[in-house]
């Protein structure tokens, strides 16, 4: 297996994360701003709406099996 895998963690410093951007969504992964209660990881992923399409976004893709 190779890849992103479920659950994701944003932690592996040897995995590249590919994000699709999409009317005006951005994602990245950032230092956790919170690492308290049930999300104590140091890295979080975040996703900024801009201007663009009403439904704008990101996703991530995921490696797998086949």
């Amino acid at each position: 297996m190779g890849g992103v895998q479920l659950p994701v963690t944003f932690e592996s410093t040897t995995l590249d994360y590919v994000w699709s951007d999409f009317g005006g969504g951005v994602a990245t992964i950032i230092d956790n701003p919170d690492p308290s209660g049930i999300n104590t990881s140091s890295k979080v992923g975040k996703m900024v709406k801009n201007a663009g399409e009403v439904f704008g976004g990101s996703k991530l893709t995921l490696g797998g099996t086949h």
